[in-house]
């Protein structure tokens, strides 16, 4: 007795399709992974195998995180559907109810809102604090005190603070700390680098690039990357939307020093035509190893 209909439409034009080598990662636009055998989801189940359900892990989702983390030289990466997205899967890495935490006062709005707001009702407290040279983290740290957290540049006034500084103060009284790079991006600086734990970005802004797709990413030491893991489960990005935003990253070097560089001209017409004050961002101290650098590349 032959294939039923219904089973032969089921089953026709996928499997020409697994065997083909793609030079580019295929868009994996699916809610779930096939396997061989019962063994192999046996594997899975046993911590062997990647992919189930793709709002477990997609490949698509999979490289992008690990793009990032590459480019922040970080040790492991998780992709979510938002930057406040990854950011919410940092902060539920590490904090507990009754815990504390230090923040810029010039931290994003969204990102305030999310520990002034909605964390407060778990017993979580947020303090923003000033960070200039006449704030020192140990006054202002508690018994509860569990994170640091700050841009390195600030969303939306652009304040550059001095981040090898803050971080180091943090580490050295035993905090842990969370950067959002998102407009520095690691061209520019990789916190890690610093002894941040954690990094996250708006994959929206620059690593997009093109105002067409949202998404976030977070990267850090591996043990503690993976952990956010499993609170970005309910946060994750179509693969397609990860492919896209792939793509874009690739050319993220070359956007940004194009960005900058209207930025030199409009001031010149501006000093020039209104006799305006313009004062481009520098940036004294240890970022890259030396006793004095530019914050944006020439």
């Amino acid at each position: 007795m032959g294939e039923r209909f219904e089973t032969t439409t089921v089953h026709i034009g996928h499997a020409p399709l697994r065997q083909a080598e793609s030079k580019s990662t295929p868009i994996y636009q699916t809610s779930v992974f096939a396997f061989d055998s019962l063994e192999e989801v046996e594997k899975y189940y046993a911590g062997e195998g990647e992919y189930l359900y793709t709002r477990n892990g997609n490949p698509n989702q999979a490289e992008l995180a690990f793009a990032v983390a590459r480019l922040e030289q970080a040790e492991a990466g998780v992709s979510a559907a938002s930057g406040m997205g990854a950011i919410m899967a940092g902060l539920l890495s590490i904090l507990s109810p009754g815990d504390h935490v230090l923040a810029s006062h010039e931290i994003y709005g969204g990102t305030y809102a999310l520990l002034q707001k909605e964390l407060s009702r778990f017993g979580i407290e947020l303090e923003c604090i000033v960070l200039d040279e006449g704030t020192h983290l140990a006054s202002r740290v508690r018994p509860t005190t569990k994170l640091f957290f700050l841009e390195t540049i600030t969303n939306p006034l652009l304040t550059v603070v001095d981040l090898p500084s803050w971080i180091r103060q943090a580490k050295e009284l035993g905090l842990f700390v969370m950067v959002d790079n998102t407009f520095a991006t690691p061209y520019l600086v990789q916190p890690i680098t610093f002894g941040a734990d954690l990094v996250v970005h708006s994959g929206t802004k620059y690593i997009g690039g093109h105002s067409d797709v949202t998404c976030g990413v977070l990267v850090g030491r591996r043990w503690r990357s993976e952990w956010s893991g499993n609170a970005t489960m309910r946060a994750k990005w179509p693969g397609f939307c990860k492919a896209i935003r792939l793509s874009a990253a690739s050319t993220t070097r070359a956007r940004r020093r194009r960005r900058f560089s209207p930025d030199r001209s409009k001031g010149r017409w501006c000093r020039l035509r209104f006799g305006m004050r313009v004062r481009f961002t520098s940036f004294t101290g240890p970022w890259t190893g030396s006793s004095s650098c530019r914050l944006w590349p020439e």
